[in-house]
């Protein structure tokens, strides 16, 4: 992923605001979760298990943008005082 350094300061707001982050995979969950496949007389074992496959592969998926977009927090700097009595 190219992002431009604009882009990762912005993205640092979001980064840094662990609640928000939360809720942004809540509400992603929850909207996958409204595809997961049903039992039906329509759907064969086959179409069942291909659908499922699908259902499972889009939640890693969103697994791994939230491990992607975490390892885009920067850690700030801790700065080093220094004494000026010394």
């Amino acid at each position: 992923m190219n992002l431009t350094n604009h882009e990762l300061d912005r993205i640092q707001i979001l980064l840094k605001d662990d609640f928000l982050l939360e809720i942004l995979e809540k509400v992603f969950l929850t909207s996958i979760s409204e595809y997961e496949p049903k039992v039906s007389e329509t759907n064969d074992d086959i179409q069942l298990g291909q659908k499922y496959r699908a259902y499972d592969t889009s939640k890693e998926i969103l697994a791994q943008a939230f491990i992607k977009l975490l390892s885009l927090k920067m850690v700030e700097s801790s700065k080093s005082r220094s004494n000026p009595a010394r």
